[in-house]
């Protein structure tokens, strides 16, 4: 584990704050706020499981970034459930189901969005070929919908989903199927 200094001021705010953490240069490392209600995952507030981020080079500030920790309590420095051999964030059995290489930390599931002008938008993701994933989208970050379910053919697989006029806004993920 990779550890930037020991914590002897107390604990965070279970309700939610801004976070900055500087190097011994004074060099701003990372500042983000992290929040108590969904999108956020929302099982960390308190006497449960801690708030871990899942991907250290992604956006610390979104919610989406971040997990419950595996033990009550927190997990720090240990790996989740089904190992982390390059600490990327997602375990050796999430990186099987997407076909990327848990023994390199630049290779890790991503889902990729991009809109046309028109409101479509174009998803892809890593894939094994042979195994289904489902695409699927929520307003509310609680109930979510199936979009699409396919059978990868390839490393990479891509679904063009149209505009949904009048919703403001949406999320979405891909599920790999058993």
């Amino acid at each position: 584990p990779r550890v930037l200094a020991v914590w002897t001021a107390g604990s965070l705010n279970n309700a939610g704050e801004s976070v900055m953490i500087r190097d011994a240069s004074g060099n701003v490392v990372h500042q983000f706020a992290y929040g108590t209600v969904a999108p956020w995952p929302i099982t960390p507030r308190g006497q449960g499981p801690s708030l871990e981020v899942v991907n250290v080079r992604g956006d610390y500030n979104d919610p989406f970034n971040w997990r419950a920790s595996a033990e009550p309590q927190g997990s720090p420095g240990v790996a989740s459930a089904g190992g982390d051999a390059d600490g990327d964030g997602q375990s050796d059995a999430e990186e099987a189901l997407f076909g990327t290489n848990p023994s390199d930390p630049s290779s890790w599931a991503q889902l990729v969005a991009t809109q046309a002008a028109s409101g479509e938008i174009t998803f892809s993701w890593p894939t094994v070929a042979g195994r289904s994933y489902r695409l699927e989208r929520t307003a509310d970050i609680v109930t979510w919908s199936p979009v699409q379910t396919l059978t990868a053919t390839a490393s990479t697989s891509t679904l063009v989903v149209p505009a949904t006029p009048g919703e403001n806004r949406l999320f979405y993920r891909v599920v790999a199927l058993p």
